[in-house]
């Protein structure tokens, strides 16, 4: 994997096309640093805000912004990302672009060389950090143009972002970990980040996504299923990289804070009862915070409860205050006494 420099690809201006890994190599090769040198991105992955992901659907084939449309709209990011963290002492961020950070077939059509595949394999093995991560910040590309955006010939691809597999996955995977604004849908933000001189703050508060509840491999699998893919056989891989992330976070994570910061109402008992499913894997929790899910009802509270008292490392709960006196909120407050919690850990009245 290959980060792109912030500051290199500010650089271009809002005129430049994306090129693919392997141009920008041979391009790039002298005093024009297109990439972080691997020790400097590394040194970013530990820092928070030190590297964005990028999370958006490829508008054709061959190329996945063949216009210029997601670079308008990435640039414009970035330059409010960088003004916020030179404050962190940061004069650049790290950059994960797939096309350009991962080998590519050729626009010709001319497949990746056996070496680039192999590197393509191993890089793929990578997305989940770069996603997942809570340290890193993933924005999401959720606008499409109104008109086609294909020049190669290819045909344009307009699948809302929401239906796209590999989108999907993404989002799902953002939102194991991360606090809530760490996950970016800059479609919501664009109002904020078209004025001159963008607040990342502003920004951040506008675009802060509605994250997907952590869903069981097997659930991430039928929803793979009802989504588009470009290559189909990318179904199962996506499947298998969601499965092998989510055993590992859910055999360590201590904290599950899901607090809605979103400026929308939040989880209802749909995405609690996929929430609910999930739960019971995560052995090792100890925290469990569903805080501001105004949505969320006593039938979403009822399995909630069920998937609770599966978790036995769980020593803290914090829902919102409208399920306080409800006839399942109650029922849940007595279970907790009953299997020797701490009452006072219990909070429902965020």
């Amino acid at each position: 994997v290959r980060l792109l420099s912030a500051a290199w690809l500010l650089a271009r201006g809002e005129a430049y096309i994306l090129e693919r890994m392997q141009d920008l190599q041979r391009r790039c090769d002298g005093d024009e640093r297109a990439f972080l040198e691997p020790g400097r991105a590394a040194e970013l992955l530990d820092q928070r805000f030190g590297i964005v992901a990028i999370s958006y659907g490829w508008l054709s084939k061959r190329h996945p912004d063949p216009t210029g449309f997601h670079m308008r709209t990435v640039q414009r990011y970035l330059k409010s990302h960088l003004l916020w963290v030179k404050g962190e002492h940061l004069d650049d961020v790290g950059v994960f672009w797939d096309f350009a950070s991962l080998p590519q077939d050729a626009p010709d059509g001319i497949e990746k060389t056996a070496e680039e595949r192999r590197a393509f394999k191993r890089g793929l093995h990578a997305i989940g950090l770069l996603y997942g991560d809570p340290r890193t910040m993933v924005i999401q590309l959720t606008k499409v143009p109104e008109a086609p955006q294909s020049t190669d010939g290819s045909g344009a691809n307009l699948a809302p972002y929401e239906m796209r597999g590999w989108c999907f996955f993404e989002a799902t995977v953002s939102g194991l970990e991360k606090e809530s604004s760490m996950l970016l849908d800059l479609g919501l933000g664009t109002a904020e980040l078209e004025l001159e001189r963008a607040n990342w703050n502003a920004v951040r508060e506008a675009s802060t996504s509605k994250r997907r509840p952590p869903l069981r491999p097997e659930d991430m699998a039928e929803e793979l299923q009802k989504r588009t893919f470009t290559n189909s056989s990318d179904a199962d891989v996506v499947a298998e990289k969601y499965a092998s992330f989510f055993r590992e976070v859910a055999a360590a994570a201590q904290t599950l804070d899901f607090t809605n910061y979103n400026r929308g109402q939040g989880w209802g008992d749909t995405e609690v009862m996929q929430l609910s499913r999930a739960l019971p894997s995560f052995t090792a929790c100890k925290k469990l915070c569903l805080c501001y899910h105004k949505k969320l009802g006593e039938k979403g509270l009822e399995h909630l409860h069920s998937s609770i008292m599966q978790m036995p490392a769980l020593e803290k709960l914090e829902l919102p205050i409208h399920l306080a006196k409800t006839k399942e909120g109650k029922a849940l407050i007595s279970d907790w006494q009953a299997a020797g919690k701490q009452v006072g850990w219990l909070h429902v009245g965020h």
